[in-house]
């Protein structure tokens, strides 16, 4: 997640692959289950923000370009 307000896209992305597998390949209780599900969700949207804002600024940087 973040850290000293620098978004870790890889470790960000580690962390949900990691919920998935966990998912893929856990026997456990609901509660655990329910928990897991809300940190993929928050992580998520996380992921989901940074791409946008990335697409934003290339789209800034393509067109800065063609002028």
């Amino acid at each position: 997640m973040k850290k000293d307000n620098v978004f870790d896209y890889k470790k960000t992305k580690a962390e949900l692959d990691e919920i998935l597998a966990w998912f893929e390949n856990s026997d456990v209780s609901l509660d655990e289950a329910l928990d897991k599900y809300k940190m993929a969700e928050d992580l998520l949207k996380e992921l989901e923000a940074y791409l946008i804002d990335t697409q934003a600024k290339i789209q800034q940087i393509t067109k800065k370009l063609d002028k």
